[in-house]
């Protein structure tokens, strides 16, 4: 039992002098090693997806507003595509798969270097169904799901960028 007990405690005391520490923690003492997420003003992204990936990037790097003075600039292009997953004997199409990439730049604001380059991809599935409208819709929630997945991404990319 004391074996146990000593196991545990040594095994914890490693642990806790591993050096690393959580990255979303709120009072990080180290914070300047990790990129400030709060200082990325992002670009304006074309076409309907690019605005929903926008919100979600906005909502999840700058959660409190826009920065008052940016250090960094996020350059965003996508592209989407999609491919037939299932087909009818009549060759109508009942499944489809959403294909959404994404390319980002990081760009110091200040020396107007690019920090960071990377990309994300989102895979999302949808039916096709008979009526229009509820077609219009699934598809409409699958381009909010592949943002959403996107944004997560980059965030989660940049989120480990040293400074």
């Amino acid at each position: 039992m004391l074996f146990k007990f000593l196991a545990i405690v040594s095994v914890l005391a490693l642990l806790a002098n591993c050096g690393f520490s959580p990255l979303h923690k709120q009072n990080n003492i180290n914070h300047n090693s990790v990129l400030d997420l709060q200082k990325v003003v992002i670009t304006p992204i074309p076409e309907r997806i690019g605005q929903l990936l926008r919100i979600e990037l906005f909502d999840q790097l700058t959660p409190y507003g826009a920065p008052d003075a940016p250090i960094y600039s996020l350059n965003v292009s996508i592209s989407e595509t999609s491919r037939k997953l299932g087909v009818r004997k009549d060759t109508t199409e009942t499944r489809t798969d959403l294909i959404v990439k994404a390319s980002f730049k990081l760009i110091d604001l200040s020396s107007n270097k690019i920090v960071f380059v990377g990309s994300a991809r989102s895979v999302i599935s949808y039916n096709i169904l008979d009526a229009d409208f509820a077609t219009m819709s699934v598809m409409t929630d699958a381009k909010k799901r592949a943002a959403k997945d996107l944004a997560t991404e980059i965030r989660s990319r940049l989120s480990v960028i040293r400074n």
